[in-house]
């Protein structure tokens, strides 16, 4: 019943994952990855004004949410099994037709090929990456952080610090 369908992508979801499961026990979990420096380059670059992600203005607490957040996933990765999906945005950048088939099969709906044309749709986007989604998928690069690199050191520190929660 594609009324039951919920979509939710709010960065700390994955610290709820557990909760989540337990609360609505058939729903499936699609967690969206990307290369690490590219992500927290997009958190960094944004400003959150619903507040509650003070950690992504500093480039050291960044890389360190970051690392936690992985292990919270890999955790509910293993724990979720077959209830959870993840995705690869350079994959889904690639072929968004085989990706969004997969995560439509995934969570037991029909895949429509007009979800492939979101920049195309007129309905109000509210969300930070609103100017991505109206630029579509082929806009979005894996490297914009490039150009920024000197500067990002503490982040790139953060992410290859070896810790665990």
């Amino acid at each position: 019943d594609q009324a039951s369908i919920f979509v939710e992508k709010s960065l700390p979801n994955v610290f709820y994952a557990g909760y989540l499961s337990k609360l609505f026990p058939s729903a499936k979990f699609i967690c969206s990855r990307r290369q690490p420096i590219a992500n927290c380059w997009s958190v960094f670059q944004r400003y959150f004004w619903e507040g509650g992600h003070q950690y992504g203005y500093s480039l050291d607490s960044l890389g360190g949410y970051y690392r936690v957040q992985e292990q919270m996933a890999g955790h509910w990765r293993a724990a979720l099994d077959e209830r959870w999906m993840d995705i690869d945005l350079e994959a889904l950048i690639n072929d968004p037709s085989a990706e969004g088939e997969r995560m439509a099969t995934f969570a037991g709906v029909a895949f429509d090929p007009l979800s492939l044309n979101a920049q195309e749709r007129r309905n109000p986007v509210r969300t930070s990456s609103a100017n991505q989604v109206r630029a579509g998928l082929g806009a979005v690069s894996q490297d914009n952080w490039r150009p920024y690199e000197r500067f990002l050191e503490p982040l790139l520190q953060a992410l290859s610090n070896d810790f665990t929660i």
